[in-house]
């Protein structure tokens, strides 16, 4: 039911105004969770470098791109030519491709996540491991919370979702 539905979005919603769709996609570059990092604790600074420092690196390889990244909440503006090219490369996406890069994007935080399962850079495995590791993180100092489980997994669930939609469309 759930690739239907991003079917149905991509003829009812993305197509009739595709641009300024994949506009309001390319903004997530602007404010990519990768590039917005703890400070503290070291294990939970250590897990982000890991996940997400390659992810920057692959779209740095990819879209000849660099990225500002901070620690802490505040924003940090992104260099002009970086969301250019991001907004270039999100903007030549179809209807179809851009209704399920939207899911992956709005669920995981990261344009950058998302293009590298477009793209088949990362697996939707791998991407979800980085989009999730602040959550997973929290759950295991905290301990289990049935609701804030039951909340991942259906995120995880949907983010898998479009990304199998993304599959299907190339195959």
């Amino acid at each position: 039911m759930p690739l239907t539905g991003f079917a149905n979005a991509a003829i009812d919603r993305v197509a009739p105004e595709r641009q300024a769709f994949a506009g309001g996609l390319a903004r997530y570059g602007e404010a990519d969770l990768a590039c917005y990092r703890s400070e503290w604790p070291p294990e939970l600074v250590g897990r982000q470098t890991e996940q997400w420092d390659s992810l920057l690196a692959w779209a740095r390889r990819r879209y000849d791109v660099d990225f500002t990244t901070t620690s802490g909440l505040l924003h940090v503006p992104q260099a002009p030519a970086t969301l250019e090219q991001l907004s270039h490369a999100v903007a030549a996406l179809g209807a179809f491709q851009l209704a399920g890069l939207s899911s992956l994007v709005t669920i995981g935080g990261s344009l950058i996540a998302a293009l590298a399962v477009l793209e088949k850079a990362r697996t939707p495995e791998q991407a979800w491991q980085a989009v999730s590791v602040d959550e997973r993180w929290q759950l295991e100092q905290w301990g289990s919370d049935t609701e804030a489980e039951k909340a991942l997994e259906n995120r995880e669930r949907d983010f898998m979702a479009a990304a199998k939609f993304l599959e299907l469309l190339d195959a």
